[in-house]
């Protein structure tokens, strides 16, 4: 018979404590357990069990998730996959190696575990159609070998021309935090503009790691003018965040207590004659809000985004990089083209060629 999990096992495969509810490793009866195995980070598979966990909803909070990463060596693995026999775990893995997935895969069946391979089959297929054997591979005589700049060691080497545009764009978005530095504004490809706690300041990071964005955020409040800076820039790429009442006073709530808590009251920034037992006030926030309503309706290209319960990266994938104007890519024009009755194509031709054609059609010897 299978030997039990030690308490050193379970350790040793980043365990500290699961059996809470049950004896000898029994889990509890509600409590579901899914196991991420990786030989790196770990963030891919992580990233996509966020995007799948958010489907069902509240059905999520029922699962535990350990994440097993730099996972090297088979003795890893087999321990795994038993703390999953023993617990009734779920194994999801994103490994580069194929001979790594298939032992794990293979201890998986023989264990009675259920598997999912997150990127093995996707791996497998862009290589069949690259016709490139995946880095660790026996290669055929009709597939080619990786290229060198596939090997694991030339991954860690090279550093992409978007790597150092995202870390340009970090350091921009850092000098422009608050409404510093106003004289680089028409540098940003993105202005936000926003209330206190309307999330300027995350959105700011995240849309510059991201997706490589210059991102200048401007603070907003009561009767303050807007900056002329603001004005230089294309008013398509100005956003005002804003949010509702309950859920701003709320927030403003909990850091005035932790401001009075930490003595530093005066970080809040108030208007002239206002004082900070204001900030979290209804009347106050009403007024501001009214203020914002005002700006969106005197600077109607500007975008309002009401960001009350949105998350950052919905905030920034739903409401601004889809408003972005962009120059489409030849795909999406082919695409679109397939809903028009008519399309116009221009095609540089030199006059060589354009005497040329026009003789054959004449002759009736070129194309019709």
């Amino acid at each position: 018979p299978e030997k039990k999990a030690t308490s050193r096992e379970r350790q040793s495969c980043g365990i500290l404590q699961i059996d809470e509810d049950g004896e000898d490793g029994a889990p509890s009866e509600k409590k579901k357990y899914l196991f991420l195995v990786s030989d790196r980070s770990g963030n891919t598979a992580s990233h996509l069990l966020t995007a799948s966990f958010y489907q069902f909803g509240e059905c999520g909070d029922d699962i535990t998730v350990q994440v097993f990463s730099n996972v090297q060596t088979q003795q890893m693995l087999v321990r795994i996959v038993r703390l999953a026999q023993r617990i009734g775990a779920l194994v999801c893995f994103t490994l580069a190696d194929p001979v790594a997935r298939t032992i794990l895969t293979h201890h998986c069946v023989e264990s009675g575990v259920e598997s999912l391979d997150l990127i093995g089959d996707l791996s497998d297929q862009i290589s069949t159609f690259l016709n490139v054997g995946p880095p660790g591979t026996q290669c055929t005589e009709q597939r080619k070998p990786a290229p060198e700049t596939c090997t694991p060691a030339a991954r860690k080497q090279v550093l992409s021309p978007g790597y150092f545009a995202r870390c340009a764009a970090v350091d921009y978005a850092i000098k422009m935090n608050n409404g510093a530095n106003l004289q680089m504004l028409s540098e940003a490809d993105i202005v936000l503009i926003g209330l206190s706690r309307c999330q300027k300041t995350p959105l700011s990071i995240y849309l510059a790691h991201q997706f490589a964005l210059k991102v200048a955020n401007v603070p907003l409040s009561l009767g303050k003018v807007l900056d002329p800076e603001i004005f230089e820039v294309d008013p398509r790429r100005v956003f005002l965040l804003h949010a509702q009442p309950d859920f701003l006073g709320k927030i403003r709530r909990r850091r005035v207590k932790i401001a009075i808590e930490q003595g530093v009251e005066s970080q809040i920034k108030m208007p002239k004659g206002r004082s900070v037992e204001e900030y979290a006030s209804p009347k106050f926030i009403e007024e501001e809000l009214e203020y914002v309503r005002s700006l969106v309706s005197k600077h109607h290209q500007f975008r309002a985004i009401d960001v009350t319960g949105i998350s950052v990266e919905e905030i920034a994938h739903d409401n601004i990089m889809s408003l972005l104007p962009r120059t489409p890519t030849t795909v999406e024009v082919a695409l679109e083209s397939l809903a028009c009755n008519f399309l116009l194509v221009s095609v540089a031709h030199t006059e060589d060629a354009l005497g040329a054609a026009h003789r054959d059609a004449q002759s009736g010897t070129g194309p019709p």
